[in-house]
């Protein structure tokens, strides 16, 4: 009896079989860089992508009910666990992958890490990051 071919999907060339079950967007990560002064005297600032598709898996954390209830604005915060890489406090996260997710060439900052407790060559380490929304002004 033949494989009926309309109940098996066939996985987008991007996704590498090496893909840790679970993690299912890819992220490049972003970091801010401080050049030389300008000619006045100003700062200048410019990004640079450090890394390109890491696999991860993101989540919305739940705000807290008190601050909510009070009407105070609260900000959207999020938990990401990916591989290890050298991250560090306020470089920013985008989602490259897919290009259906809501979250799509959106930019969030890291605001938290935490490594695992096991051996960084072991493939089954992590990282978990906390991520803050990054809304840029209308230019």
């Amino acid at each position: 009896m033949g494989r009926n071919p309309r109940f098996y999907w066939k996985s987008p060339s991007i996704i590498r079989k090496s893909m840790t079950p679970g993690l299912n967007i890819k992220v490049a990560v972003w970091r801010e860089m401080q050049q030389p002064d300008d000619e006045i005297g100003g700062t200048v600032l410019s990004e640079y992508k450090v890394y390109d598709n890491i696999p991860a898996r993101i989540e919305a954390n739940r705000p807290n009910t008190l601050l909510l209830d009070q009407g105070l604005d609260v900000d959207e915060s999020f938990q990401m666990i990916f591989h290890p890489c050298a991250v560090r406090e306020r470089d920013e996260i985008e989602v490259v992958w897919p290009s259906q997710h809501r979250f799509y060439q959106k930019r969030m900052r890291i605001s938290a890490l935490q490594n695992t407790s096991m051996n960084p060559l072991d493939s089954r380490d992590f990282m978990s990051v906390t991520l803050r929304r990054k809304d840029y002004a209308h230019t």
